[in-house]
């Protein structure tokens, strides 16, 4: 098999193997973080609600749930790895064209949509704010506008009003912090304001261990992500 094209099956939607590697090993890191936070977190949490009265409804497992105590919101959180440099999601985006999108830009789009039209329904139903997390194959995140809206089914604001200060995305320069990076810093600064908690020096500010907690959750996401990507490339050479 051609190396590009095995690596395109391990980071497509219909596809399995090294993808879902990557996407279970985002599991533990983000539970860990919220049992240091002491924040309620459940893994692979069945969402089945029949709607249609049918005899047997889809199931439907979202990866995990995470609450927060602060303002009551539920998250159903559902991880996603994406390639934007697959071969069938490249795209070029045509300068002064603000309806072209890059090939990063459109497959994020993609993901946010496959999540939503999945488990949208059941979110609404059980009053809880769905979050797809969207993590590139090389272990990066990507901010997220008004158009990332899961093909008019998620409000992005609804996301923004839970994980920012007053709903206003934070900028790093001119590039915005993304939702994802949004969740897991809140969840890091429960888990530095927590008195008993051991994962950073005590002489440190709470907002500076914070910090530094978000900075090696993220580490450690990419790491897990990159790693099985590399995998995935090394599987098919051995082959070869």
């Amino acid at each position: 098999m051609d190396p590009a094209a095995h690596f395109h099956f391990n980071s497509c939607p219909l596809a399995a193997g090294y993808r879902t590697n990557r996407h279970d090993s985002l599991d533990p890191i983000l539970r860990h973080l919220c049992g240091h936070a002491k924040r309620t977190y459940r893994s692979r949490h069945d969402i089945t609600y029949n709607f249609d009265n049918v005899l047997a409804p889809p199931v439907k497992i979202m990866d995990a749930t995470v609450d927060d105590p602060h303002n009551g919101s539920t998250f159903f959180v559902d991880f996603h790895v994406v390639d934007s440099l697959a071969p069938s999601h490249l795209r070029i985006q045509k300068a002064g064209d603000p309806a072209s999108q890059s090939s990063l830009q459109r497959c994020v789009r993609e993901a946010i949509k496959v999540k939503a039209d999945s488990y949208q329904r059941e979110a609404e139903h059980r009053d809880a704010l769905l979050l797809p997390f969207v993590v590139t194959a090389v272990g990066g995140f990507t901010p997220r506008g008004p158009t990332h809206d899961g093909g008019g089914l998620l409000d992005p604001k609804d996301a923004f009003k839970s994980l920012f200060l007053r709903g206003k995305v934070p900028m790093r320069g001119s590039i915005g912090v993304s939702v994802e990076e949004g969740l897991v810093r809140s969840i890091a600064a429960d888990a530095a304001g927590d008195e008993n908690n051991a994962l950073y020096d005590k002489t440190l500010s709470r907002s500076s261990g914070a910090g530094l907690l978000f900075n090696q959750t993220i580490r450690r996401m990419s790491h897990a992500v990159m790693r099985g990507s590399s995998d995935a490339v090394i599987s098919v050479l051995r082959r070869l």
